[in-house]
């Protein structure tokens, strides 16, 4: 400020330096914005500081269905160490399609609850033995995870392939079903929502903090009976979870594989949603004006 130039601070958390002035604090989201710590630091100086919502966006063209590229890798995981043993079920008894596959993508890390994530595939496993996980990420809590599947017995059920490149990932989403975000704390956005929501996978999550603002209100087309309305809700682009616990989220996946249909619904609404509001190009746009906006306060003689 000293030499009249603006700076930009750029959310990674809710936590704000309480040292750092800015210009201009950019948020994903009105939760991340309105949060308390971003508040102290813009009622502190109102004149100096404002707020404005950037959300993260995604390459449409890249997360694309319909343009996605084969990767052998995820095909050589997928049916040697997890559905290898169900390739002869093409139809069975339950009537479901076989291998079911879901997905857990994120940071190993106690703030995301990816143990939530394997309690509800135990319980899941239980209604239908035929789903199949798959983690994607590393962390602090991977070797405690690993330890988690062998006491639950559902290690045979579960593949952990750590971090995939931005460039391997729409490959590995256009194989799965259903995707779970058992995040439950400061989520502030969450762009692996939005990723997976551009490539039409259903995606299963709590609508909370930043995400309840682009996971729409439950829809009355899709009807679900009021012991599973306690477990979650069926909104237009995602099933939100209502409870906090295993027995929920494991419902909310098994209602998505018994209503094919309402999955693929979901999967195709979510792209709309990214389509609308959170495409890369709208990000760079908007901060493009902001950037053009902040030159021009600054230097209006230029």
């Amino acid at each position: 400020r000293l030499l009249d130039i603006p700076s930009i601070a750029e959310l990674v958390n809710v936590h704000l330096h309480p040292e750092i002035v800015p210009t201009v604090i950019v948020g994903p989201s009105h939760f991340a914005i309105e949060h308390k710590s971003v508040a102290d630091v813009l009622l502190a100086n109102k004149t100096a500081t404002s707020a404005v919502i950037i959300s993260p966006g995604v390459d449409l063209e890249q997360f694309d269905p319909l343009r996605v590229e084969k990767n052998t890798k995820f095909d050589e995981i997928i049916s040697a160490k997890l559905c290898g043993d169900l390739s002869y079920a093409s139809s069975d008894r339950f009537g479901f399609i076989p291998c079911v596959l879901i997905g857990y993508i994120g940071r190993l890390e106690p703030e995301k609850n990816p143990a939530l994530f394997l309690m509800a595939a135990y319980e899941l496993l239980k209604r239908y033995p035929f789903a199949r996980f798959i983690v994607v990420g590393d962390g602090s809590l991977r070797h405690e995870l690993e330890d988690l599947t062998l006491r639950l017995r559902i290690a045979k059920a579960v593949q952990f392939i750590g971090w995939v490149t931005s460039q391997e990932l729409p490959s590995l989403l256009a194989k799965l079903h259903v995707v779970v975000n058992p995040s439950l704390i400061y989520e502030t956005f969450c762009l692996s929502n939005i990723e997976a929501m551009s490539m039409e996978v259903a995606l299963v999550t709590f609508a909370i903090a930043g995400i309840g603002e682009y996971v729409e209100d439950p829809s009355l087309n899709f009807a679900v009976n009021q012991t599973q309305q306690e477990f979650f809700s069926v909104g237009t682009n995602a099933v939100v979870v209502n409870t906090a616990s295993p027995e929920a989220i494991a419902e909310a996946v098994f209602y998505l594989i018994r209503n094919p249909s309402v999955r693929i619904s979901l999967g195709r609404k979510g792209r709309e949603t990214v389509m609308r509001g959170f495409s890369v190009d709208r990000q760079i746009m908007q901060y493009s004006m902001l950037y053009t906006s902040l030159f021009t306060t600054f230097h209006p003689n230029i």
